[in-house]
């Protein structure tokens, strides 16, 4: 279920991205994705961790990163109105904006309840383990069942673009070898990815999914700009709107460090939990 739904918010996603950018769109879908892949799993299997100095840094840094979403988000609202009053067709633009936000914060809803269900399902992992499966493969056992759900959706929208607009023969058109080869080193690069959060999430311990999850989104992001910046999706708009992005940047960056600083104070707790008080059994 919960791939199902996640490969129905990434088709929203990939609207958005048409509708308000590659950068806005990801900060968007990633901030949502940030707080509520945290706090849900929190919630739900941590609350004794809440009012930890790690669970109150974590929030702090989640909080950072979700302050930098709807800072970036002011600054992609302030370039699409500056383009929309020079090109003279502002209320269509502001429908098309807020359009593109709302189908990134559907995505963002599915990315959360992606981490949602890797964290529900970690007894699936150590059922794994215990069945003799090596470290890497039980890290990861979720996966190709959760992205065999989440190709479904993808691949009923694609087969109804295909008919819609009679474009099956798009795939045999010369020159679009390199398209294809580019699509499938992104499917490589875009799963590594998620194994290797897996297996990071693993190494932390059984609070992996809240220390990591978070850093894992906003490095995300901060790539993302970094491209919305490299093609030049800022080109144009305002010093007022480019010093906004870069606050959002900014807040982004801070959220890293203090998710930083929790995984530290909690692998301190931990050290300090297991050692024996003084005076004790010898």
């Amino acid at each position: 279920a919960g791939g199902f739904v996640f490969g129905a918010g990434q088709i929203c996603f990939a609207l958005a991205i048409d509708r308000i950018g590659m950068g806005l769109g990801f900060v968007i879908n990633l901030g949502l994705g940030i707080g509520l892949g945290f706090l849900l799993p929190l919630a739900l299997q941590h609350r004794d961790q809440v009012l930890t100095p790690f669970g109150l840094a974590t929030l702090l840094g989640t909080l950072f990163a979700v302050a930098g979403l709807v800072v970036s988000s002011r600054a992609g609202a302030l370039r699409e109105r500056e383009r929309g009053s020079v090109s003279g067709a502002s209320t269509a633009g502001r429908s098309r904006h807020a359009l593109g936000v709302l189908l990134a914060t559907l995505a963002g809803l599915s990315s959360a309840g992606q981490n949602v269900v890797f964290s529900l399902t970690r007894g699936l992992q150590e059922s794994a383990a215990s069945m003799g499966a090596s470290p890497f493969a039980s890290a990861n056992i979720l996966w190709p069942g959760f992205l065999l759900c989440a190709f479904v959706p993808y691949a009923l929208y694609t087969l109804y673009l295909h008919f819609r607009n009679d474009s099956f023969g798009s795939y045999r058109l010369e020159g679009t070898a390199g398209y294809h080869a580019l699509a499938a080193l992104m499917a490589a690069l875009w799963y590594g990815s998620v194994v290797s959060y897996s297996k990071a999430s693993q190494l932390i311990g059984e609070i992996g999914p809240l220390i990591g999850w978070p850093m894992f989104m906003v490095l995300i992001i901060l790539t993302s700009s970094f491209w919305g910046w490299r093609h030049r999706e800022w080109e144009g708009s305002s010093s007022q709107a480019r010093l906004a992005m870069k606050q959002g940047l900014a807040l982004l960056v801070l959220a890293i460090l203090v998710l930083g600083l929790s995984s530290s104070l909690h692998a301190t707790g931990s050290a300090a939990a297991q050692t024996p008080a003084a005076g004790g059994a010898r």
